[in-house]
This record gives structure tokens, C-alpha cells and sequence, in this order.
């Protein structure tokens, strides 16, 4: 709902930046990223109340490293170049952050518009970085405004927020005439999510009851016009392996359920296993299991 915050939460850390010394800079941004991580990311507790612990002290820590790397540009470039560079910073942040091993999404910065994107239709082609880009920006703008006091930085920052909304709105108006030349097909769907504890489906002995229910759930609404019943990518747990797919009770369930439902699409989600044969031709993915066999 507050979006439009994000054009100027990054301000008052510039303006710290400017009264503080080195060590109440970084205290003071560490705590106010740290209250951003816990006010956002609070729910992690509920899987892991170590690793939420860990991650919101480490993630608000590296968070706090592109504002370091600003101040020490600005002592090197100027206020002005070193402003640019705090962008270069942050978006390098997020690059990593998206794509190394202990990658964490959630609180990047173009993620902001998730419930609006009547705004950023133009991620189509600059991706969620694309809007990280945007706020970075208009902070810078704001920031200026703020410390120089001048018509033109207000029109500057004005420009630099509703251009971006424009460009989107005609986007989306050109996307809402193409559609609506196009004539689309209904199909009736039922889409089955349990509320399960998801530790305890996979215990020993409860493989096959989360699935049962399921398929109890999705008989209750199925008419004779249902294409598709959609279950969840977690929903068969049994690891079955494709070579002898008969022998699970997951497997023959969803078969008979077909068999009783012939009208319609099954998609469900599966662990599954297959091992090479010798000799077999194997991908780049494949495993090799503890008596030396290799396996997808």
C-alpha cells in the first residue's frame, strides 16, 4: 500500500551520512536496516527461529556495505559522482544477492511494487532490477531537493517518478486492446492446497495421508465440466522411481482417481528418481549414490 515511500526512504541515511562521523554512521544504518529486515522478514522465525536470528543480523549487515562503500566514495569522487556510485553499489548488492548461493530475494528493492505492477509493466524488459534502478533514483532526487532547496530539482524529482508511471499505464493500455482482440477459451478448474504442517507430510508413515486428503477435498467439487484438478508440486512425497512407478500406493491413488474422473487433467508434483542404466548416456546433473550408481 506505501510504495511510494520507497522514493524517499533512503533519504535521511544520505543525510546521516552528512552530520555523523564513521561509527555513528554505520550504527545508526545498520539499526535502521536491521528495524527494515525484522518489520519485513519477521516470519522466517516460524521455520527457524536460529536462522531467522542469523539471517536478519547478516542480511541487514551486507545491506549496510553499499552505504559504506558511499561514504568512502564521496571522500574519493566528490558528492555528486559518489552518488552514482552508491547506485553501482546497491544494484551490484542485488546482482549478488540474487544469484549466489545464500541468495535472498525478498528485500530487493524493485520487489516494493509486487501488489502494484499497474507501475512497473515495463519490467517486461528491465526485470526487478529495473525498478531497484528507479527508487535508487528517485532517492538521489529527493536527497537533492531536499539539500539544495530549488524549483528545478523539483520538477527533476517529479519527472523522474510519474515518467516512469506514464510509460507503464501505456503499456498496460496497449497490453488491454491487444487482449481484447483475442478470443480465449474457459476451462473449470479445481486447484486443491492443503493446510499442512509441511515437516510433518514428510515424516515416515505419513507419506501418502496428505495426499489422500487431497484427493478426498478435490472429489467434493468436481462436476462433470472439471478439466483440470492442479495439486501442489509437493503433493505425492513417496520417492518414486520412474522405472517402477506401479509399485506406489501415490502413484496408483492419482491413477484410480483419473480412472474415476475421465474428464479431466491431473497435474500434481512429484519426487521422483531414475537411475542409469550401464552404459547410458548421462546428463551434466546427474548423482552418484553411496554403491557408486548414478542417478537423476
Amino acid at each position: 500500500m506505501l510504495w511510494f515511500l520507497s522514493f524517499v526512504a533512503f533519504v535521511p541515511f544520505f543525510i546521516l551520512e552528512e552530520k555523523l562521523d564513521r561509527w555513528r554512521f554505520f550504527l545508526l544504518t545498520y539499526l535502521g536496516l536491521l528495524l527494515f529486515n525484522v518489520a519485513n522478514t519477521w516470519w522466517v522465525w516460524h521455520a527457524s527461529a536460529g536462522g531467522a536470528v542469523f539471517m536478519l543480523f547478516a542480511n541487514s549487515l551486507l545491506m549496510t556495505l553499499p552505504f559504506l562503500a558511499y561514504r568512502l566514495a564521496k571522500k574519493a569522487f566528490g558528492p555528486s559522482r559518489s552518488l552514482f556510485a552508491f547506485v553501482c553499489f546497491w544494484l551490484a548488492f542485488e546482482y549478488l544477492h540474487l544469484n549466489w548461493e545464500i541468495t535472498w530475494p525478498w528485500l530487493s528493492l524493485g520487489n516494493v511494487f509486487a501488489a502494484f505492477p499497474q507501475v512497473v509493466q515495463w519490467f517486461e524488459y528491465t526485470g526487478m532490477l529495473g525498478g531497484s534502478l528507479w527508487v535508487l533514483l528517485a532517492n538521489i532526487s529527493m536527497y537533492k531537493l531536499i539539500k539544495y532547496k530549488r524549483k528545478g530539482k523539483l520538477v527533476q524529482s517529479s519527472l523522474l517518478i510519474a515518467l516512469p508511471i506514464l510509460v507503464s499505464l501505456l503499456i498496460l493500455h496497449r497490453g488491454q486492446q491487444a487482449e481484447s482482440l483475442h478470443k480465449y477459451t474457459s476451462y473449470e478448474a479445481v486447484v486443491v492446497q492443503p493446510n499442512v504442517d509441511p515437516y510433518l507430510k514428510f515424516e515416515s508413515g505419513k507419506e501418502v495421508e496428505t495426499l489422500e486428503r487431497m484427493l478426498k477435498l478435490a472429489d467434493t467439487l468436481i462436476t462433470e465440466n472439471t478439466a483440470y484438478v492442479i495439486y501442489p508440486e509437493t503433493a505425492v512425497v513417496e520417492y518414486i522411481d520412474e522405472d517402477f512407478m506401479g509399485r506406489f500406493r501415490s502413484v496408483n491413488l492419482l491413477k484410480a482417481f483419473v480412472r474415476k474422473h475421465p474428464q479431466i487433467h491431473l497435474i500434481t508434483g512429484m519426487s521422483t528418481y531414475n537411475f542409469y542404466d550401464l552404459g547410458e548416456k548421462m546428463k551434466p546433473t546427474a548423482r552418484r549414490s553411496y554403491d557408486g550408481e548414478f542417478y537423476e
